[in-house]
């Protein structure tokens, strides 16, 4: 799983919501659900916007990369 979906099951989890809720509230099946949560499919445009509003959160607090670090100590 991408760390990123990562971040939208655990946002998930701690507000106690399944992923058969979750559908539900996005109008897919659960499966459906299930495979874009570990990564399988992408969200749309649509179910992104609503996945923020149920979660209460940012597009970047469940979608975003971590930055990678510089591990180069001065070299240039």
């Amino acid at each position: 799983m991408y760390k990123q979906l990562m971040r939208l099951k655990r946002l998930r989890v701690e507000k106690n919501i399944t992923q058969r809720e979750m559908a539900k509230s996005l109008g897919i099946s659960w499966s459906q659900y299930a495979q874009k949560e570990n990564g399988y499919f992408p969200f749309t445009q649509w179910e992104v916007e609503r996945l923020r509003a149920i979660l209460k959160t940012t597009y970047d607090d469940i979608f975003i990369k971590e930055e990678k670090r510089d591990y180069s100590y001065g070299t240039r």
